[in-house]
């Protein structure tokens, strides 16, 4: 055989071998829109595409007791001074730092001064509790939490007052002299002979009549009167020049309180569109979520005052929606209930911002109920990938659990920062009989832990902060597979399609997206409720997508 026939055939199997390892060999291409699947090769959303601050009224909202996060005194109850300490774990100011937990607003449970270690008990509105600190401290507060892109949402019970209010005693007092003109507009009464149910005696003053859907020393106010508005406004005028920058209304439910001089009730969707105008007087910007803890179809009615969000109860609790999913191994039906929906209230508040929780102050926390790790942190991905607001209770990402279904005390025990010698803990509140015990440890040890539901909470977090559209758009279609335990969300925004797609099963399942579902693929974010590592079994081929067990990943178009 000729020099020049072997020279040929060992450059055709030069080539063919080039071509081969060409065809075999995984590239990716990346770009500040996504992470493109050209024969894939992971790369990890996070290290290649940047998130921002939000600018607008979608956040991700964490819940917190003051009484019981941390302790800046060692006097055993937590106060605004420890919080102001933990704020770099809430957010250090850098949505692309990576080591914080990346939440952009605070809901504080009533912090203003009261009897209770709840603060529902009202005395003053203008004042912080002396337990917590003072409003000097309250002022350093909303600085540091400025320079971090936080917002503060003040906890506002407006439908009630402690009976030792001095409102309420000079209306006690004025009735009792026959005098039912002056503070007794302020407050729900009637005259009768008989004691209406939910109603306690006006001391000193027969057949008079106060409302106390809770307790005797809780009295309603009548949120119809023009008196009780125009203090109403003081208070709301107050601390959003203070720096509150919005309110969560407790108790929507007990709005409907009676007027003195008739059967009518307060009509609490007209007084929610009167207090949200009211607001913006101080603060255009100002955003509002209500707790209305009642069916859905009133839930959708009160959106029609024009209120920014009213928290989503159906999905909430150890029988909601979102831990029915789990229980059930079927996320198609939860899915398809939560665009149901979302379309019946556009329908009556084209603006709407869904509340979306899994527990909060009065609940049971879901991990009791959610006992295993994989499944509080799908749980998390469900209900913080559907379009809206997040809310998480302190310690939830954490996994705290082991409350008592009749002990509100047991919901809102200590937060645990470290396994030993924790001064920054708290005391148990008053009467409680289970702490919260995280079966993954305190924030110190699960830190260390990439596995951990903490470090889950926190790249669920930051995927949302480069996935903005996931908050802001609207689902527009629901993706079914052959088995329930598999379905996607379409969502859209400003014309932008993302598709958010889960497996809650603990098997590796082959996936084909319908044809025309996405253009150019590109992989947006990914989240393993097992194991990190099995980012290495994820696989996307056009339309053909492989995923882990207990998996999410959201897709986009090559912008």
């Amino acid at each position: 055989m000729s020099k020049k026939i072997i020279a040929s055939i060992l450059m055709l199997c030069m080539v063919s071998s080039l071509l081969c390892s060409c065809d075999n060999k995984k590239e990716s291409t990346s770009s500040q829109q996504g992470v493109e699947q050209t024969g894939f090769a992971y790369e990890d959303p996070l290290s290649v595409l940047d998130a921002s601050q939000s600018k607008d009224k979608y956040r991700n909202v964490y819940e917190l007791l003051l009484y019981t996060y941390c302790d800046s005194n060692g006097d055993g109850i937590g106060d605004i001074q420890g919080l102001i300490s933990k704020l770099d774990y809430l957010n250090d100011g850098d949505p692309n730092s990576g080591d914080d937990l990346g939440v952009d607003a605070i809901w504080l449970l009533p912090f203003t001064q009261a009897n209770s270690y709840h603060k529902y008990d009202t005395l003053d509105y203008y004042t912080v509790d002396a337990e917590y600190g003072t409003m000097e401290d309250f002022k350093e507060l909303n600085e540091q939490c400025e320079k971090r892109g936080i917002k503060i949402i003040m906890d506002l019970a407006l439908n009630h007052i402690s009976s030792q209010h001095e409102l309420f005693k000079k209306m006690c007092e004025e009735v009792a002299q026959g005098n039912t003109e002056g503070y007794a507009q302020m407050f729900s009464l009637v005259n009768s002979e008989d004691k209406p149910p939910y109603f306690a005696g006006v001391p000193d003053a027969e057949n008079w009549w106060y409302e106390c859907n809770f307790m005797p020393s809780f009295p309603e106010l009548n949120l119809s009167s023009q008196m009780t508005r125009d203090e109403i406004e003081k208070i709301v005028k107050h601390w959003t020049e203070a720096g509150v920058d919005g309110f969560r209304l407790d108790g929507l439910k007990y709005y409907t309180s009676v007027n003195k001089d008739s059967t009518d009730k307060t009509d609490s969707v007209e007084f929610l569109s009167w207090l949200e105008q009211t607001a913006q007087k101080y603060n255009p910007d100002v955003y509002f979520v209500g707790e209305l803890w009642d069916s859905s179809t009133n839930i959708r009615n009160h959106y029609e005052s024009g209120i920014d969000s009213l928290f989503n109860f159906d999905g909430a609790g150890s029988t909601g929606k979102f831990a029915n999913a789990i229980q059930t191994n079927n996320v198609f039906k939860l899915l398809s209930s939560m665009q149901r929906f979302q379309d019946t209230v556009l329908e009556r508040n084209e603006e709407y911002i869904d509340a979306l929780f899994l527990s909060n102050h009065d609940q049971v926390r879901i991990g009791t109920s959610l006992k295993e790790s994989q499944q509080r942190k799908i749980a998390a991905a469900l209900y913080m990938l559907t379009p809206g607001n997040s809310f998480i209770y302190y310690g939830e990402e954490l996994g705290m659990a082991g409350s008592i279904p009749t002990q509100d005390a047991s919901f809102r025990t200590a937060m645990i920062w470290r396994d030993s010698d924790d001064s920054d803990r708290t005391d148990p509140p008053p009467g409680y009989e289970v702490e919260n015990i995280p079966d993954e440890g305190s924030v110190e040890k699960q830190l260390a832990n990439e596995n951990s539901i903490l470090n889950f909470y926190r790249r669920l977090i930051k995927l949302k902060s480069i996935n903005p559209e996931i908050a802001r758009g609207r689902i527009t279609n629901v993706i079914s597979f052959d088995d329930g335990r598999q379905a996607a969300y379409v969502i859209e925004y400003n014309g932008v399609k993302k598709i958010v797609l889960f497996n809650i099963s603990k098997d590796e399942v082959q996936l084909s997206l319908p044809d025309g579902t996405l253009g150019d693929i590109m992989l947006y974010g990914d989240l393993y409720a097992m194991n990190t590592s099995d980012s290495d079994k994820l696989d996307i081929n056009g339309n053909q997508i492989t995923m882990p067990g207990c998996s999410v990943i959201i897709l986009g178009e090559k912008q």
